[in-house]
């Protein structure tokens, strides 16, 4: 029963960036804003207060939306679960980011009022495609830039990227680590 709810509820917020919202990029900027609208009221209805990280780029303003758990036993250092909303043009983004977000917003829901020994994040990050792909105006650069300038200790990141596919076909997935950012301040370990 569990499950079947779980399923739904990814359904649904698929459904609801890909139909319902539709493409949302810079050259959809409405489509992009009521996404990050989206995203930020789902959050709050688990009980997080959202922290839009705003930033400008060409002449618009964009967000990371970030949501926090402090830690209790080493609050200094931050894991990161992180997906991005922002979809490639002409494309309903279900898979690439929609599934991702679906997923990133249930595991929210399954982490509030949770407690962990690292601080963890959960971040939506906007404008990891084109025309911002390996730009300075990348949501995730503009992120690790200004947790490299607070000297945060990032220990870990999970990057939640098209999960909705899946394939057993030889050379139908690969990874890119193009996009893959490490942060000085932190080596990954175990608790």
């Amino acid at each position: 029963m569990v499950d079947e709810k779980r399923r739904a509820r990814l359904q649904d917020h698929v459904g609801k960036l890909a139909s319902e919202i539709g493409e949302r990029n810079l050259y959809q900027y409405e489509h992009l804003q009521a996404a990050a609208d989206y995203i930020e009221s789902c959050l709050g209805h688990f009980g997080y207060a959202v922290s839009r990280k705003v930033y400008e780029a060409r002449e618009r303003q964009f967000y990371n939306l970030e949501v926090e758990i402090a830690g209790t036993e080493k609050p200094d250092e931050v894991v990161i679960l992180g997906a991005h909303y922002d979809i490639d043009r002409k494309s309903p983004g279900a898979n690439d980011n929609g599934s991702a977000i679906a997923a990133l917003l249930e595991l929210a829901r399954a982490y509030a009022g949770k407690k962990f020994s690292r601080t963890l994040r959960i971040v939506a990050f906007t404008n990891e495609e084109s025309p911002f792909t390996r730009t300075s105006s990348m949501g995730s650069r503009v992120y690790a830039r200004r947790c490299r300038e607070r000297q945060e200790n990032i220990v870990a990141m999970v990057c939640l990227e098209t999960v909705g596919f899946s394939s057993e076909e030889k050379g139908s997935q690969r990874m890119s680590l193009m996009g893959c950012y490490c942060l000085p301040g932190g080596t990954l370990s175990r608790s």
